[in-house]
């Protein structure tokens, strides 16, 4: 008996060892999905290729918040962003709604105000705790927080793209990495978690996410395809060098080479400016598929990628444009509009079609 008890264990160790893909983290269809294709796309008669979005689908949360926080902690803010927190925003004077109800403009001057005086602090020999617990600083960090969402509802997803990653405005170009990794190696250490600011008087604040996490699943997933012949590339609407940051490191990220990472690109200077590069298709919507047709496609003789994988909206064109993909990943979390219809679409087919989808849960990994 005990013999036998034996030999089911190593085949179970066995058959385990035999998978393309670890099965661990992933529903079972999308799992046979997905390995259904590692088998058999490294066969294409051209290398295939797969393409991934970053922010909440290979990693847990998003890169640029993440850096938008720690900024906002550290009071590490590039002088050409702190002088009204407007940067790459056309319309300053576009009106905000509530709690505001003022232009921006307005409301980055006070954001500005505040934050010269948090700066004159710490400049005076207060530590960061003790100005984490100043009033002054609990109603700049809950007002940041409705400036961004207000700001976001009035200008819309392109341009909030470029703002976020303005905030380094000014800074030198080793000081902004270095900024990066720094808020990259806090949010790894740290986890996915959710924290709630909200200011002295009630009035401003919220909820955002906090942390990151790089789930053990998708690094199997990154692994599983390049060990079968299939690229991998990232096409994110994070700020490059951001993404870069992650994806590269072999110990936090991917491991993944700097050209198989597509962002957005600011026009190169030694300081961090806000404007996005000429003639560079800012990747998200449907820049993320003119990015994959620029620069990716080329190397595959002109075709589509077999897999792409996205969580949200921008990434709806992608998932959709290329008629050779033969798996559409969705990372479901909970939002809604057209991925939501195709997320919906993936369940009723019980993935069995091009369309599959995996629930995501930060609390799982």
């Amino acid at each position: 008996m005990k013999k036998f008890v034996l030999f089911l264990a190593l085949s179970a160790v066995a058959c385990r060892g035999s998978e393309v893909l670890d099965p661990a983290g992933w529903d079972p269809d999308v799992h046979h999905a997905l390995s259904t294709l590692i088998r058999d796309g490294g066969s294409a008669s051209c290398a295939p290729y797969a393409v991934f979005d970053c922010d909440n689908t290979s990693i847990i949360h998003d890169v640029s918040q993440n850096l938008t926080l720690y900024q906002i902690e550290q009071l590490r803010f590039g002088e050409g962003a702190a002088k009204d927190f407007l940067p790459a925003i056309e319309d300053p004077y576009v009106r905000l709604g509530a709690p505001w109800e003022m232009t921006a403009a307005e409301a980055g001057a006070l954001l500005s105000a505040q934050y010269r005086s948090l700066e004159a602090l710490r400049d005076g020999g207060m530590s960061l705790e003790e100005i984490h617990n100043q009033e002054l600083y609990l109603d700049f960090r809950a007002r940041f927080l409705s400036f961004e969402d207000a700001l976001g509802e009035v200008v819309g997803y392109g341009p909030m793209c470029l703002w976020q990653p303005g905030l380094l405005a000014g800074m030198p170009l080793p000081d902004a990495k270095q900024l990066i990794d720094a808020s990259l190696r806090a949010g790894l250490a740290e986890g996915p978690s959710q924290v709630r600011w909200v200011s002295p008087d009630g009035r401003f604040g919220g909820v955002t996410d906090r942390g990151l996490a790089v789930p053990e699943s998708m690094k199997n997933l990154h692994r599983a395809l390049v060990e079968h012949g299939i690229d991998t590339y990232l096409c994110s609407a994070s700020l490059e060098m951001i993404v870069e940051a992650l994806a590269c490191d072999p110990e936090i990220g991917f491991g993944m080479p700097p050209e198989r990472v597509w962002g957005i690109r600011f026009e190169e200077a030694e300081t961090i400016r806000p404007v996005a590069l000429e003639g560079y298709p800012e990747p998200y919507m449907e820049g993320k598929v003119q990015c994959i047709e620029q620069f990716m496609a080329p190397s595959h003789c002109g075709d589509g990628p077999v897999l792409v994988a996205g969580d949200s909206n921008g990434d709806v064109a992608m998932l959709t444009a290329f008629r050779g993909t033969r798996c559409s990943l969705i990372m479901d979390c909970g939002r809604d509009g057209k991925i939501a219809e195709l997320a919906a679409k993936a369940r009723s087919a019980h993935n069995h079609g091009r369309f599959i989808v995996q629930a995501v849960n930060p609390v799982s990994f």
